[in-house]
């Protein structure tokens, strides 16, 4: 019973881990795309004041 035990957390802390490495590849891609949106726009702004 021990051993169930023991592979049940093993694979609770694999799948927490790509959880996690996941949350922080979302917060990467969502922060570039912002910047790119924000670069965009900034143009955009640029080029009707001028």
């Amino acid at each position: 019973m021990r051993t169930k035990g023991h592979i049940f957390f093993n694979a609770l802390g694999s799948i927490v881990k790509a959880l996690w490495k996941l949350f922080l590849l979302a917060v990467f891609i969502i922060s570039k795309l912002i910047e790119a949106i924000s670069g965009f726009f900034s143009k955009l702004t640029e080029k009707m004041l001028n």
